[in-house]
């Protein structure tokens, strides 16, 4: 079988990297089709994976963005004449929208958000064979829409596929001092069009608060602002869920990075306008308690939360691992159910 991945964000590159690893194994080719945005060239060059890079990175604004889209679509579908692939799997409009110019090949488009990825939920679904998504999701009983029991995360993060390696401890100096991750994006995608994440201020309030009660490392899209520069994270990139997992709490206004934390028994404070609106999210923080989620205006309610999650760093930790445990009862390795997936796609065509 021939699969073609379209991989144009960070996060695309921990969602497949585990089934493109099996693939090969078994004897598939495999084309992965890359982007230069923020660090996925270099996880994919770091995990060994072979990679084609297409387009010159994210441009800006909606007229950039569309240009960039079609430029890239032209660029899978020429690929693709030489390919030959039977299946592309995407997370993003351009690999959805390659898919019906590619003869024989069927277009496998996966949202965690549904409609609330709006344009990019919008552009790749009318064009994908299938999509597919978390069954908590209200789109998951749509016609072309099949719903998983797991989230996007747990493709790296369930136990059948990763085990944190405590040795990031040592890499980040730390030792057995209770450290915080504090994370923060560039709202520049076209699904953050008209969204707002943690302001600087909030930001800084939480550090100093958590400075009081370990070491602090924040993370960032773009570049730091100067008064967070020496608190940069300085693991490598592909460790970077070996620290969230031996964190004792993870904030910001990264959507994907509270959720693979708390997949992983950390905790997480999520600050943005898209609190309360994503499924996820509210079914992470209602029925599994390892996610809290606050807007931007309501920076200093998060401030007091943060506060006193923190005061009791045992009881933090028993709440995170206890709220994983209950979770993973419910939930299956995403990893092993797509490969079921496309293997049936491979079946269909025999």
């Amino acid at each position: 079988m021939r699969v073609l991945f379209d991989v144009v964000h960070p996060a695309h590159v921990h969602f497949y990297r585990f089934m493109i690893k099996e693939l090969v194994d078994r004897g598939d080719e495999i084309l992965v089709v890359s982007r230069p945005k923020d660090v996925t060239t270099q996880l994919l060059d770091e995990l060994a994976i072979p990679h084609r890079v297409v387009g010159s990175g994210p441009r800006s604004g909606w007229l950039g963005q569309g240009s960039e889209l079609l430029s890239r679509v032209a660029s899978i579908v020429s690929i693709s004449r030489d390919f030959k692939p039977d299946v592309i799997c995407t997370r993003n409009p351009s690999g959805a929208i390659a898919s019906r110019f590619v003869p024989g090949a069927k277009g496998l488009f996966d949202t965690d958000d549904g409609k609330q990825a709006g344009p990019v939920y919008h552009l790749a679904h009318p064009f994908a064979t299938m999509t597919t998504l978390p069954d908590c999701l209200p789109e998951s009983t749509k016609r072309r829409h099949v719903g998983y029991p797991s989230y996007k995360s747990l493709a790296f993060t369930h136990p059948d596929r990763f085990t944190p390696d405590p040795t990031i401890r040592q890499e980040l100096g730390v030792g057995d001092e209770p450290y915080f991750i504090v994370r923060t994006v560039a709202l520049s995608a076209a699904h953050d069009h008209g969204e707002e994440g943690l302001p600087h201020a909030a930001a800084r309030a939480i550090v100093e608060l958590l400075q009081q009660r370990g070491r602090v490392f924040v993370s960032g899209e773009a570049d730091l602002p100067q008064d967070f520069r020496e608190l940069q994270f300085p693991g490598r990139k592909d460790r970077f869920h070996d620290a969230l997992a031996f964190a004792e709490l993870v904030v910001g206004d990264s959507v994907s990075v509270p959720i693979e934390a708390a997949l992983l028994g950390t905790p997480g404070v999520f600050v943005s306008t898209f609190a309360r609106r994503l499924q996820m999210l509210n079914e992470l923080q209602d029925r599994f308690g390892l996610i809290s989620q606050f807007k931007p205006t309501d920076w200093e309610m998060a401030l007091a939360e943060i506060d006193r999650a923190t005061s009791d760093l045992a009881k933090l930790r028993t709440r995170g691992l206890e709220g994983r445990s209950q979770l993973l009862e419910t939930k299956v390795d995403l990893t092993s159910w797509y490969l079921d997936l496309i293997s049936s796609f491979e079946q269909s065509t025999r």
